[in-house]
């Protein structure tokens, strides 16, 4: 009998599907989900014709989340300061807040499964929140720092504006939960009438008759405790966000870049190891982050957002004058040509676009050498303190026993 479920990016499952799900969950069947408000690596994302659809990657068990009593909303995604994750962009490298490697401090120290995990990559995660239902207790196992915000999913990709707007909300968000107990039905009604699906939904509704729901009455509560796990970002399992591919000799070697892939494979084996193994508390990691650090970063970044947003829009200003010039010169119906006085705006424009750029390239390379500087000094202020610490005792200890011998 299957024990443990699967479900990744559950994106317009049939109630049939739901349904079966509900029951095996009724029944004490465990399972791992995945959810997204934007799948940001869905083929079904990427029409050219259709740049919108992007946008509509969403997926969720919303008729399950809510009769457990968790809300996952789809169409914000987190961003978080202290976790940002440097990537190209048309101004160079640049933190994106809506990208988030995540460190040890954002995982469950007492769960079994994230307790040994001190990174992992997160894009345009989603959040959940609500209370859950009579008889289920929610853990929460991956979460965001309190300088973190919920962005329109349409801005995720818009770092600039996310950067100017940003307010922080203080609270922490849960990107991964677990719900334990005995569940309650989402199908109070039974299970639902079959109605003409579409051809990608005819699958759904075979897999709910291989689930074996058709011979057995349908359940209204658990016979069992059952276990649920729910992580909101998909693209975290896809290779370009978890493993590095290098070929050697024409041998293809896979490299993990993160914790993504193992806090998979841990929280697969808790939920289909013994029951006792759920609940299980971990004992507390011996990896203790220096958190001051990533608090130090923020600032340090804050200090400089100001500079960074002002030369930032007056390279968008240059460029935009320059287009619009530039069609101007290249628009053969009007046959337009430039002026002296044009023809000079756009030389000026041109040389205040390549300066622009300079010193945003000076000043990114400034914050990141304040940045790694400021992680140095505090990693040897450590070492070199705990090295004080041990000679100090070494001198105390001498001394002391050389009182004692004199005394003798």
């Amino acid at each position: 009998d299957i024990q443990t479920v699967i479900v990744i990016h559950p994106k317009n499952l049939s109630d049939s599907t739901l349904f079966a799900l509900d029951q095996f969950i009724l029944r004490g069947g465990r399972m791992l989900a995945y959810v997204d408000p934007l799948f940001r690596l869905d083929p079904a994302g990427q029409s050219q014709q259709n740049p919108m659809a992007q946008y509509d990657t969403a997926s969720t068990m919303e008729k399950l989340f809510t009769a457990w009593g968790i809300t996952f909303d789809t169409t914000r995604v987190i961003a978080d300061k202290n976790y940002p994750t440097t990537l190209g962009s048309q101004t160079g490298q640049a933190e994106f807040i809506t990208v988030l490697s995540l460190t040890a401090d954002a995982f469950s120290e007492e769960n079994i499964a994230t307790s040994q995990v001190d990174s992992a990559l997160m894009a345009f995660a989603g959040t959940f929140s609500g209370t859950p239902a009579d008889g289920l207790t929610k853990t929460t196992l991956i979460k965001s720092s309190t300088n973190s915000q919920l962005v329109d999913k349409m801005l995720s990709e818009r770092n600039q504006v996310l950067n100017r707007d940003f307010q922080a909300s203080n609270k922490q968000h849960d990107l991964a939960v677990m719900l334990t107990g005995k569940f309650k039905t989402a199908f109070p009604d039974g299970k639902p009438a079959k109605t003409e699906a579409k051809d990608e939904d005819d699958d759904d509704d075979k897999d709910a008759d291989e689930a074996k729901t058709a011979d057995k009455p349908a359940l209204k509560e658990a016979t069992k405790e059952g276990a649920v796990v729910l992580v909101g970002d998909v693209d975290m399992l896809h290779d370009n966000f978890s493993v590095r591919v290098t070929s050697i000799f024409g041998q293809r070697i896979v490299q993990p870049l993160n914790g993504n892939l193992t806090l998979a494979q841990n929280i697969t084996e808790q939920l289909a190891g013994n029951s006792s193994l759920i609940n299980m508390r971990s004992r507390a990691t011996m990896n203790r982050p220096f958190t001051k650090i990533q608090e130090y970063r923020a600032k340090a970044e804050q200090q400089y957002q100001s500079q960074l947003m002002d030369l930032e829009n007056r390279l968008n200003e240059a460029r935009t004058k320059i287009s619009e010039l530039q069609r101007a010169k290249t628009d053969g119906s009007q046959k337009f040509i430039l002026s002296d006085e044009q023809k000079a705006e756009l030389a000026n424009f041109r040389k205040s676009e390549a300066e622009t750029a300079k010193k945003l390239k000076e000043v990114r390379k400034n914050l990141r050498k304040d940045i790694t500087s400021l992680e140095n000094n505090l990693t040897w202020i450590n070492t070199a303190g705990m090295a004080f610490v041990v000679v100090l005792v070494g001198i105390v200890i001498a001394i002391i026993k050389r009182k004692r011998t004199a005394a003798k």
